[in-house]
């Protein structure tokens, strides 16, 4: 008797154990899918409604293109929270006019920037979940303009070509984009986590297709969507916006009343013309704009200081690389700065060339870990420490010998 009982037992209990590690299935589209062109916010209030009750849930309803095209921010200074366990997703789909970002958190939100309109302009969009409701659809939030900015001058915000501080995908060097070793580390942990059959279905992460790396001696290299391009996520956003942008500042400068008067003109100059005897207004604007005169009348622009412009645009260039070396400083990887040329904004004097890893700083890591330790131990904060102890080991010979090693 004892037996069946126990038999019966054993049995519930591995059945109860089977369905404990086949809950949480991934959700379905609650509805019609999402086409490519349908991505965007008022579609998904339009078409969800109140059952958009969670990230995944929306995630389901969106064309592959979002679940394979995204950049992850294992470090971010939004306003969602973030770490190289559970990063910041930012899905762009297949031309970046309308991005969603979310993370790990629950209820939690996803943040929008859509590219619309006539003129075109970036606009936000929000939508909020609740555990106790529908979630909340917010047209005009105002949660993102302090660093977003407002109105026309509303953006993304991403930084330019070659660095992407907080990213995985962080950097490219000699045409490949690439992860140093503890973030290429780190993104392995990461996808194996997801992969792992104990991660709950309804996680958004799991609904996303994540690029293989291909790892070289302490560094990790993208192999791309199969395209052969070898593209990193952040580098084909970083390509993508620069279209937008591109875009919307052609499309400002039709917009403007003195475009039409002036389209020949600025036609001509564009193409390298001296002169075109078609376009509308006195014969000879085309020759004045390429004086440095007016074009209508043909009187002289004040001379412009192009020693003063130089200098101003260097000081712009540098004040901005320092910028970003001193974001990725404060991921704590770096110990060491390489002197640099004479020249700040050389071509080869990118920020792969100025930072050295504190695994590549054996003799004077410890040093380092003293410091950023003390300085927490102060008060504040890990990032301000990491960056205000970074260049502790500028002195290091062992170091400046690996100036080059991220090249």
């Amino acid at each position: 008797m004892f037996a069946g009982i126990f038999a019966r037992s054993l049995a519930l209990c591995l059945f109860t154990s089977a369905a404990a590690l086949a809950a949480d299935p991934a959700p379905t589209c609650p509805v019609t899918p999402l086409a490519e062109n349908e991505v965007t916010f008022e579609k998904i209030q339009e078409r969800l409604g109140d059952k958009a009750t969670s990230s995944a849930i929306v995630l389901a309803c969106l064309p592959d293109s979002y679940k394979k095209n995204f950049a992850l921010m294992r470090d971010s200074n939004s306003m969602q929270g973030s770490n190289p366990k559970e990063p910041r997703v930012i899905i762009y789909g297949k031309d970046a006019r309308t991005m969603i970002a979310f993370n790990n958190e629950k209820p939690g939100n996803l943040e929008i920037i859509q590219y619309t309109g006539t003129p075109p302009k970036f606009s936000p969009r929000e939508i909020v979940f609740s555990q106790a409701g529908p979630p909340t659809y917010h047209g005009k939030p105002e949660s993102c303009v302090s660093c977003h900015g407002t109105g026309d001058k509303f953006r993304p915000v991403w930084d330019s070509y070659d660095i992407w501080p907080g990213a995985f995908g962080s950097l490219s060097a000699n045409g490949r984009d690439m992860m140093p070793d503890g973030e290429c580390a780190e993104y392995e942990a990461f996808t194996k986590s997801i992969a792992d059959p104990k991660t709950s279905g309804t996680s958004p992460y799991k609904a996303l297709k994540y690029q293989p790396v291909e790892r070289i001696k302490k560094q990790c290299f993208f192999d791309g969507q199969g395209d052969g391009s070898r593209a990193s996520p952040t580098a084909h956003l970083n390509h993508l916006l620069n279209r937008l942008a591109f875009d919307r500042t052609m499309a400002n400068i039709k917009s403007n009343p003195n475009f039409k008067r002036y389209r020949f003109a600025l036609l001509s100059v564009a193409i390298g013309c001296n002169r075109l005897d078609s376009s509308p207004g006195p014969s000879n604007m085309t020759e004045n704009i390429l004086a440095g005169k007016t074009p209508a009348n043909g009187t002289p622009n004040p001379p412009l200081d192009y020693a003063a412009t130089k200098a101003k645009m260097t000081a712009h260039m540098k004040d901005d690389l320092d910028r970003r070396v001193r974001d990725l400083a404060a991921s704590g990887n770096y110990a060491a700065s390489c002197t640099r040329p004479a020249d700040a904004v050389s071509a080869a004097n990118g920020p792969a060339f100025q930072l050295v890893r504190v695994s590549e700083c054996p003799t004077c890591a410890n040093q380092f870990a003293g410091c950023v330790k003390s300085c927490v131990a102060g008060g504040k904060a890990t990032k301000e420490c990491n960056q205000s102890c970074f260049g502790t080991c500028n002195a290091d010979s062992s170091c400046q010998a690996k100036c080059t090693s991220m090249a």
